[in-house]
């Protein structure tokens, strides 16, 4: 009972602490890595695809569920004496559609012996037979609109009914959302962001091979006990969850950066001018041991006291995390990151780390973020090109959180990647100091030439919005640069094509104002008119995913920014 009690308190404070704030993993601190992350991408890419492609499918395959659902249910309202025919009732159970009524009928039949002879002789009737005629008709296209459904085919199958393949395709199949008559896919969504935010730094640390292995098999793990208990199941969460739990033990002190919204304090928050929503950076082990726990408590008090089902499998989500916890300390036991993956990755990345920066982040480690940073810009002075020294000097500032030397550090292995011509390497860099910065004082400053060519290569690869973002944050911080003309129109441009018009004009007239030369100022000119009648005609749209991307743009206070790495990834 005292256990009981104590669960019930914390259910109640965790049911609390979730209804005033809605959380989200996007990310985590440490963004530097080794070698893309290919495997995270590549499960990723594949749930997007495998979604999307099997979209026009399953959403007409939904309706038919449940269109073939009201009919039965409608027809056993209206026609509840059938409900006294075992067959039926049998079907109805081994369909999984249980209802007070059967329970009802079970009970007074056999404590009733007249009421079952009765019963028997009403249903050899014609009345009773053709009302079960109906009933085999409806039930048959019910059962066969289920089974037939595309996420029975590859979920893991109710009642027990599942293949093996099943325990892996089932991880990249999601379920279609509907809200004010739309289909959504937040199922995806919310699995693919929670597992980027891990996973990549969990990749980078075990190597593709193993991390890859450990997805899968974090998938059939997780889906064991639904599949036991003949429950059907789709989506990555188990094996996403698998991904967290190793992250509570690899990674405990790393900072998750945790997007939040509060409904419930939206408006006294705004009353005082405050945002109700944001992004804090949380560690590890306070963020994932909240997320394990509130999983445990939901599971005890929905599925275990109360025996119902919320449509959520919170038995996948803790045997995937309780698999990532024992397989993160199988490999901590057994040494087998230093033993046997790292030498392996840092053979394949062409350098490692010297004594000199190995001791530097020993003493950051330790605490001596002065002497460490002393000794890596003394190393630095005599091999400024060493890939690996710089990208410990970015963890010295991090610990230390100074900004202005991630900045040029980070300028720095950006003029190293454009200089090798590598400019998808420059832009990841990019990103990762666009995410150093607190999400409301970003003050990025790189050299202009630099700055230039990752906004043209966003406009190469066809990310007009996100080049237009960067044109008009580079313009910002160099606003006196001989190039910040060319910057502002290029920018305009991009921003036109991607209808952000507001954007487009702001920064045509900043062009305006620099006076440009005769043929530039009649492109400008002409820029300016095509984006007002845009703006002054209707509202701007906003983007229908707008506040899951989070987009914040400075310097404009109101504008959205985009984390160029969350939209690549």
């Amino acid at each position: 009972m005292m256990l009981d009690f104590i669960l019930l308190m914390a259910f109640i404070l965790v049911s609390v602490v979730q209804f005033v704030f809605s959380f989200m993993p996007l990310g985590n601190e440490d963004s530097t890595v080794r070698r893309l992350p290919w495997v995270t991408f590549s499960i990723i890419g594949l749930c997007i695809l495998i979604y999307f492609g099997a979209l026009p499918l399953t959403a007409r395959q939904d309706e038919d569920q449940a269109r073939t659902f009201t009919e039965l249910t409608s027809f056993l309202t209206m026609n509840k004496e059938i409900l006294g025919d075992e067959e039926v009732r049998e079907k109805l159970k081994h369909a999984g559609l249980f209802s007070v009524e059967m329970t009802m009928i079970e009970d007074q039949m056999a404590a009733n012996p007249q009421l079952q002879e009765r019963y028997r002789i009403w249903l050899a009737g014609s009345d009773a037979q053709s009302m079960k005629g109906r009933f085999n008709t409806l039930f048959k296209e019910f059962k066969s609109a289920n089974e037939d459904h595309f996420f029975n085919k590859f979920g893991i199958s109710q009642r027990g009914k599942w293949k093996p393949y099943q325990f892996v395709t089932y991880a990249f199949v999601h379920a279609n959302s509907r809200a004010l008559g739309l289909i959504l896919p937040l199922h995806l969504l919310f699995n693919m962001i929670a597992f980027f935010a891990v996973g990549f730094s969990l990749e980078d640390l075990w190597g593709r091979g193993i991390f890859a292995a450990f997805y899968l098999l974090g998938a059939v793990v997780s889906a064991v006990p639904d599949a036991l208990g003949g429950v059907g199941l789709i989506g990555a969460s188990g094996a996403v969850s698998a991904t967290m739990g190793a992250f509570l033990i690899r990674l405990p002190k790393t900072r998750l950066k945790i997007g939040w919204f509060s409904l419930p304090l939206a408006l006294p928050l705004m009353t005082f001018g405050k945002r109700p929503y944001g992004i804090v950076h949380i560690p590890g082990y306070v963020f994932l041991a909240f997320f394990f726990i509130n999983q445990l408590l939901l599971w005890w008090f929905f599925n275990y006291r109360l025996g119902t089902s919320t449509g959520v499998s919170y038995k996948c989500h803790i045997a995937g995390f309780a698999f990532g916890m024992g397989v993160a300390l199988l490999i901590k036991a057994a040494q087998t990151e230093e033993k046997y993956i790292h030498p392996k990755i840092e053979a394949k990345v062409s350098f490692s780390a010297t004594p000199a920066v190995t001791q530097s982040l020993e003493l950051c480690d330790s605490g001596d973020i002065g002497k460490a940073e002393w000794k890596l810009k003394s190393y630095l002075s005599r091999n400024p090109e060493d890939v690996s020294a710089l990208m410990a000097l970015i963890q010295v500032y991090q610990r230390s959180m100074d900004y202005a030397g991630m900045n040029s550090v980070y300028s720095q292995l950006i003029r190293f990647h454009l200089a090798r011509r590598d400019k998808e390497a420059a832009l990841y860099t990019y990103d990762s100091l666009l995410s150093s910065f607190p999400d409301e004082e970003i003050n990025i400053s790189i050299p202009v030439r630099d700055w230039l060519s990752i906004c043209e290569y966003l406009r190469e690869i066809g990310m007009t919005r996100e080049a237009s973002v960067e044109y008009e944050r580079l313009v910002s911080a160099h606003p006196d640069d001989h190039l910040t003309l060319r910057a502002c129109v290029q920018g305009g441009e991009c921003a036109s094509n991607a209808r952000d018009f507001v954007r487009a004009l702001r920064l045509f007239e900043k062009a305006r104002s620099m006076n440009p030369p005769g043929p530039l100022s009649k492109k400008v000119e002409a820029g300016i008119e095509n984006c007002r009648p845009h703006i002054f005609q209707r509202p701007q749209p906003k983007p229908a995913l707008e506040p899951i991307m989070r987009e914040v743009i400075p310097p404009v206070d109101d504008d959205p920014e985009i984390v160029i790495g969350q939209i690549l990834k």
